[in-house]
């Protein structure tokens, strides 16, 4: 993890170029269509903001973090949100999101903290708040460019996410790379008992 947040800091401004205008637009209204309409939205893993700024701008109430001091500091000049360096093994927020949007994020997680990392998540959300994820298909953990990932198949996402209601798992293309994405509702507390 710490080889993928310094190639972050020493290379934060080429990847900030290279993904702010990426067109997440399909997507983002997905989500968006199942969030609380002017909900509180958390960019779980921001990089450079963008679409933390997409949904302020679309009247969502929005916090953001990332793991890289670097990202951190050029989001927040985008997005002019207090956003905060975390990781996600750190996170320790309860019942506070409507939504969350880990895009291109959770796949740095080592499989091994995954299941903690989901489980924060899940308690970060209110009762049938929304959860977006998306992951590099694929079914290997590896180092590529100095930045370690996980990539994961359709069929994990039904495992990684079973606490979830699922709504969605779907495939897409973008940025030279096909991708599984996931979308899921946390359960109201009484479907749990």
């Amino acid at each position: 993890m710490n080889q993928t947040i310094d190639y972050y800091n020493k290379n934060a401004k080429t990847y900030f170029e290279q993904t702010v205008t990426l067109d997440m637009d399909e997507i983002r209204e997905t989500f968006m269509d199942q969030v609380l309409s002017g909900g509180r939205i958390l960019d779980a893993g921001c990089g450079s903001g963008r679409d933390a700024k997409y949904f302020l701008d679309n009247g969502f109430s929005v916090e953001a973090f990332d793991a890289s001091k670097q990202m951190v500091r050029l989001a927040r000049a985008y997005t002019g949100l207090p956003v905060q360096c975390v990781r996600f093994q750190d996170l320790d927020i309860e019942q506070r999101f409507d939504g969350i949007w880990a895009c291109a994020s959770l796949l740095h997680v080592p499989k091994e903290q995954m299941n903690d990392v989901i489980a924060r998540l899940y308690r970060a959300l209110k009762d049938n708040g929304i959860l977006y994820a998306s992951f590099k298909i694929g079914q290997t953990e590896r180092i590529e460019g100095q930045r370690f990932f996980n990539d994961y198949e359709k069929q994990d996402m039904h495992i990684l996410f079973a606490a979830f209601k699922i709504l969605d798992v779907f495939e897409s293309h973008g940025n030279q790379q096909n991708w599984i994405n996931v979308l899921v509702q946390k359960k109201q507390s009484e479907d749990c008992q």
